[in-house]
């Protein structure tokens, strides 16, 4: 199996995660970031708004269903 792959540049402070070995992640210019990547969603966001994931998740589940969840 193929190691995740990901090209980061003029990146730092920046979170990157993904689930799928077959998904590039490519970023450019980003600072204090997060970006995940599952089979059915991807959430980008700053670093300083982490804490609103939680209300962004109930109304994704309000809105979608447990679907992309």
């Amino acid at each position: 199996m193929k190691a995740h792959s990901a090209l980061l540049l003029d990146t730092r402070g920046t979170l990157v995660y993904s689930d799928d070995p077959r998904q590039l992640i490519a970023t450019l210019g980003c600072q204090d970031m997060i970006v995940v990547h599952t089979d059915r969603a991807t959430l980008i966001c700053p670093k300083n708004r982490a804490q609103d994931v939680k209300n962004l998740y109930a109304q994704v589940v309000e809105k979608f269903g447990r679907e992309y969840v």
